[in-house]
């Protein structure tokens, strides 16, 4: 006989209703429908410190298609290129983290 069929909203798939039994605590459950967003549970997702950074020129203008790295001291947590909005990649960590983010030096931009 088959079973009911759950649906993560945020990908769209459907898996067994019964694997939401399986999990331990609230967050997982969440997590597995696509809610995990709006989950204020008692366990936390591992990785709560999720950033989006607009990367701005001394002017003000964002700065689009620009490369830049972030990094916590040496280690380099993400590295990539500004999107059309001039924003970079999510950067998550498990704790509060000091950042830098060095940008590449072009045109009319100076590196920070």
């Amino acid at each position: 006989m088959p079973s009911a069929m759950a649906l993560n909203v945020e990908t769209g798939e459907f898996f067994p209703q019964d694997r939401l039994r399986s999990y331990s605590n609230g967050y997982d459950m969440a997590e597995a429908l696509g809610y995990a967003w709006a989950c204020d549970c008692r366990e936390r997702t591992p990785k709560r410190f999720d950033e989006q950074f607009t990367l701005r020129d001394f002017a003000g203008k964002r700065l689009v298609g620009v490369r830049y790295r972030v990094r916590v001291g040496s280690r380099v947590l993400a590295k990539g290129v500004t999107d059309s909005q001039g924003c970079t990649q999510r950067i998550s960590t498990s704790d509060p983290k000091q950042i830098s983010i060095d940008v590449a030096a072009s045109q009319g931009t100076q590196s920070r």
